[in-house]
């Protein structure tokens, strides 16, 4: 399982958690610090996306507080995208378009936040262990609000 943490600073002040379970077919989070968190599927390279609670109907996971959020940032180093394990990737080795914090169901706009500064969207860690983080800074939504912040998780092995 993963147990994450999210905190939002700037125009919008957000603090909550979720937990998010295991990629189907993983039960260690030591694999998921190996092999990532993408899902596994034959011909494709594996990836390692920051943890996002679960959505639902295609809107952003709840955190807790009457507040939801979702990222699609992942970690793109090596070829193909292959993701090559533990470390800490930013720059160019972190792939990011988007960032939703509270955004209104069906809204375009109001919480849907860019990165200002492309391709500087952020950095990640990924530990040995499974946990990790994701640092962001200067993301800006349509209406003007710049947030900043980060994403924490802990990992917890799948019982047997």
């Amino acid at each position: 399982m993963l147990h994450a943490t999210v905190t939002i600073t700037g125009g919008s002040q957000v603090t909550g958690s979720f937990d998010r379970p295991l990629p189907v077919g993983v039960t260690t989070c030591s694999d998921v610090a190996a092999n990532g968190t993408g899902e596994r599927l034959t011909g494709y390279p594996p990836s390692f996306n920051v943890p996002e609670p679960p959505s639902t109907g295609g809107n952003a996971g709840s955190i807790g507080g009457g507040h939801t959020f979702g990222t699609d940032a992942s970690v793109t180093a090596g070829s193909a995208a292959d993701y090559p394990g533990p470390g800490t990737y930013s720059g160019g080795e972190v792939t990011a378009t988007q960032i939703l914090v509270d955004p209104p169901a069906g809204s375009e706009e109001t919480g849907i936040f860019a990165p200002i500064t492309d391709p500087n969207v952020g950095s990640i860690v990924v530990k040995a262990d499974g946990s990790g983080s994701y640092v962001f800074a200067q993301w800006e939504d349509p209406n003007g609000v710049i947030i900043s912040g980060q994403v924490t998780w802990t990992c917890t092995d799948a019982a047997r």
